[in-house]
């Protein structure tokens, strides 16, 4: 018994600290001083994160991804951000959106 509630804890403990990861990655992200890379690259690990657990958290996130790699003319992380969505669109079974998305 005492093991179950030690393993029912340190559970609890490692998805708490992966949840401030995922609050760490939004401050990256909203920090205008980092460089644009790094920016990107928090905003797609966001997106990662959502993926399937909450695909609509997910489909935003990817907007505002493929809207700030559009502003900085980063076409890699703009392709990545097409692709996302597309594929979130595609497991909707929104197939006519999906292709527009898709690369």
């Amino acid at each position: 018994m005492k093991r179950l509630i030690c393993l029912l804890l340190l559970c609890s403990k490692l998805v708490f600290a992966y949840e401030i990861n995922i609050d760490s990655l939004y401050k990256v992200y909203l920090n205008t001083k980092v460089e644009d890379t790094i920016r990107l690259y928090s905003i797609n690990k966001i997106v990662s994160y959502y993926h399937y657990s909450n695909p609509d958290s997910s489909m935003k996130v990817s907007r505002k991804m493929l809207q700030l790699a559009r502003s900085l003319g980063a076409e890699k992380w703009e392709a990545l951000a097409l692709n996302t969505i597309g594929f979130l669109y595609q497991n909707r079974r929104e197939y006519s959106s999906a292709l527009k998305y898709n690369i």
